[in-house]
């Protein structure tokens, strides 16, 4: 398989299967992220985390993304599914538009018609926070990080309170944010950056030299560089798994 940075070979680990899907979302992610970076770095280099923080954010959520999909035994899959629903409820959006130009568009959704298995691991495909809960290190605090991050790149107050300030019981306004998280969002960044790239070396031949760099790296920011799946998402496989032996001892 090619890329723009080199020649990559499908990586089939032993006892576990390494779809099409799956690598190839993986990789393209991780890609994602890292250009994301290019954009996001300078501005938290020159102290403008709160212009930053919606680069920051889909980093964030790419990254953590394309280290399930990478593990989760049916996480491609998955992906492609919920794009899929995604593209449907998109349709229906635009077929109910008042512009004639969007419900002429509805119909020409890529791909509407593809089918694909439901799996156990959908759910987590569909809601980020029951993916984080799908990681370990994650969970609960993966999904923290992630609510912070979107609080502050939706419409809010903690957005406004950027450009409010109170000084003597009087509220002064600025055309300027505080940015007062320029060193936890290149943390995170840095952070997102190895997990993103973790996650294709899963897959990737001849690797051990860029997961020992990316390992070395987790240590200096004093992170995991691997997220693995947790009990909750083994759980889950192992009780999807009974259902389906159990549906055909029936049959």
């Amino acid at each position: 398989m090619e890329s723009g940075g080199g020649k990559f070979k499908m990586k089939y680990r032993r006892k576990k299967r390494t779809t099409e899907p799956q690598f190839l979302t993986t990789f393209t992610l991780c890609a994602h992220v890292h250009e994301l970076a290019t954009a996001a770095v300078p501005l938290l280099v020159e102290g403008m985390s709160t212009v930053a923080t919606p680069l920051v954010r889909s980093i964030y959520e790419s990254a953590l993304t394309a280290h399930w999909v990478a593990q989760a035994e049916d996480g491609g899959e998955a992906f492609v599914r919920e794009d899929l629903r995604q593209r449907r409820n998109m349709r229906d959006t635009l077929g109910k538009a008042a512009s004639e130009t969007f419900r002429k568009g509805a119909e020409g959704i890529a791909h509407l018609d593809l089918e694909v298995s439901q799996t156990p691991d959908e759910d987590a495909a569909r809601a980020f926070q029951k993916l984080c809960e799908d990681l370990e290190p994650g969970g609960t605090d993966a999904y923290a990080w992630y609510r912070f991050l979107s609080t502050m790149t939706h419409p809010s107050t903690l957005v406004t309170d950027q450009y409010l300030d109170e000084v003597d019981g009087e509220l002064i306004l600025s055309n300027r944010p505080k940015n007062p998280t320029v060193e936890v969002w290149m943390f995170l960044t840095v952070a997102s950056m190895v997990w993103a790239g973790r996650a294709v070396t899963y897959m990737q031949r001849d690797s051990d030299d860029r997961r020992d760099y990316l390992r070395s790296v987790a240590r200096q920011i004093g992170v995991e560089a691997e997220l693995d799946l947790s009990q909750a998402y083994h759980l889950r496989h192992i009780t999807a798994r009974k259902k389906a032996a159990a549906k055909v001892k029936r049959k």
